[in-house]
């Protein structure tokens, strides 16, 4: 049996947060949920996820921004393989959350059903 693919979540919303999670769960996918920007890059090294949900953060911090590149530059200087990076977020700006490095832009509110089939789409083609 194949090992399950390992979502991390960066979702500073406590609702959001735990329905991604539990959906993530329900759809066969093992989850770990961080809850603020300052323990992020803990998360990441320990849990060395296959794919990422991103939140944008706040407008005045950007932290999602911050995070994002933090984590191009781990994946870069390890020569590790990036994980899919999808992007939450209630910013309209595709185009710049795209130009950034995140894989795929996705604008909240969002229907839990959708994320899952790009979940699930983003691991068959990047792993």
């Amino acid at each position: 049996m194949p090992a399950q693919k390992r979502i991390l979540i960066m979702e500073k919303d406590e609702a959001l947060r735990l329905l991604v999670e539990t959906s993530c769960l329900i759809n066969g996918f093992d989850a770990m949920v961080c809850d603020t920007y300052e323990k992020y890059f803990d998360c990441l090294e320990s849990y060395k996820p296959d794919l990422i949900v991103l939140d944008y953060g706040t407008d005045a911090n950007k932290e999602g921004f911050e995070a994002l590149n933090n984590t191009k530059r781990y994946y870069s200087a390890a020569d590790g393989k990036m994980p899919a990076i999808i992007f939450s977020t209630t910013i309209l700006d595709k185009k710049s959350i795209l130009a950034k490095g995140a894989d795929y832009y996705l604008p909240k509110p969002y229907d839990i059903q959708a994320l899952m089939d790009v979940i699930a789409d983003f691991l068959k083609e990047f792993n």
